[in-house]
């Protein structure tokens, strides 16, 4: 698994940038039902679509900023499951971390062990002091995951003008 960016590894995972050949899997993960429901509608429908997104919202953060979205790997199988990732968003102060695992895969523990191993990342490799975390008021496990994260509430937010408060959550190196 070779890359220009830090491949990091947890005990079942490696976590790996994503790029163009995890356009089918993405296409997936964000089309699929608690995805469009919390983080919203991406207007992907075709696998071009996904690789546009990939190549304009994904790899061009990598290229500017040296970090970015993380695709999750299987160990046991090298299937790739979910996103974990720091991100640079034009609308929020600060270093996001967001993720998604397919619908497949969830309530294994995935999600909180990549998010941890990149929190970590974040303040040892990314030097970053602190890490921010929105999510949807209505998506209660993965505001169970953040509390498990040690994150904590900081307040209501809204992204866009015209568009529902999101709650956003904070940890400090």
């Amino acid at each position: 698994m070779q890359s220009p960016y830090p491949i990091f590894e947890t005990v079942r995972l490696y976590l790996r940038a994503t790029k163009t050949t995890d356009t089918k899997f993405l296409l997936d993960l964000m089309n699929s039902p608690l995805f469009l429901k919390h983080v919203g509608d991406r207007n992907l429908k075709s696998p071009k679509d996904a690789e546009k997104y990939i190549q304009l919202h994904i790899e061009s953060q990598w290229k500017l900023f040296g970090y970015g979205s993380y695709t999750l790997i299987l160990k046991k199988n090298m299937q790739p499951i979910g996103v974990c990732g720091l991100y640079q968003r034009e609308t929020i102060e600060g270093i996001d971390i967001g993720y998604a695992i397919l619908p497949l895969y969830h309530r294994n523990g995935y999600a909180f062990e990549a998010a941890n191993k990149l929190l970590k990342e974040a303040f040892n490799t990314f030097r970053f002091k602190k890490v921010y975390a929105i999510v949807h008021p209505s998506n209660k496990a993965s505001i169970q995951l953040l509390k498990k994260l040690q994150m904590q509430f900081l307040d209501h937010i809204k992204l866009e003008p015209n568009t529902n408060y999101l709650l956003r959550y904070v940890i400090m190196a």
